[in-house]
């Protein structure tokens, strides 16, 4: 998506809330970013979870514990941002999951992928990613408010190459390529990931 089509994208969503404002009409807004972050090469996935990561409790249903380095330290290690879409079929998930009433519905996102293929825009009725090399489950999920992180490591030996574009997929998804529903997808401007560089990837989504 290139600068024109976000301002345009920016207009429509402004016009859109400001008719809702007038009729009264509750309007919900998604906005998703990628944040790549270089952090220390010698970090063991150990030492990473202790101090990027929460502690939650044994149920995963509370943190005991914020993560030692805070949000605000954590942009000292950014050094790519990304936005995204959301796919069709990602808004129709986020339907199908407010129209149920079972006790579990399908995932959202899980699994995290980054592909190198030839790519110059992402659409809302994209499926897949260009040339996919890597995928892998978050390492956490942290939802702060409205808004929800989805962090992963990339160890040094993964997605080793040039990569442009990324999303998370969902439903059925497992560690083979292109499988389940693509939910957000995201152009990366030709992002070097060299071997032997260790990133973390935070994911964050917000509802507003």
């Amino acid at each position: 998506m290139n600068y024109i089509q976000k301002a345009e994208q920016k207009a429509i969503a402004y016009f859109i809330r400001k008719l809702c404002l007038l009729a009264g009409i509750e309007h919900i807004t998604y906005s998703g970013i990628i944040r790549f972050r270089r952090i220390p090469d010698d970090w063991s996935e150990a030492e990473y979870r202790r101090l990027w990561l929460p502690e939650w409790n044994d149920s995963h249903t509370k943190i005991i514990r914020e993560a030692i380095i805070t949000p605000k330290e954590k942009e000292r290690y950014t050094v790519g941002e990304y936005h995204n879409i959301l796919t069709t079929s990602g808004r129709q998930e986020m339907l199908t999951y407010l129209a149920s009433t079972a006790a579990n519905t399908p995932a959202f996102g899980q699994q995290f992928a980054l592909g190198t293929g030839a790519i110059n825009r992402v659409d809302p009725g994209d499926a897949q990613l260009q040339g996919e090399i890597y995928r892998t489950p978050p390492s956490t999920a942290t939802i702060t408010g409205t808004q929800l992180d989805l962090a992963t490591l990339i160890s040094a030996s993964q997605a080793v190459g040039t990569l442009t574009n990324g999303g998370l997929f969902g439903v059925s998804a497992s560690s083979t390529v292109n499988s389940g529903i693509l939910m957000t997808h995201s152009l990366i401007s030709n992002f070097v990931k060299a071997s032997g560089q260790v990133y973390t990837c935070d994911y964050i989504l917000n509802v507003t």
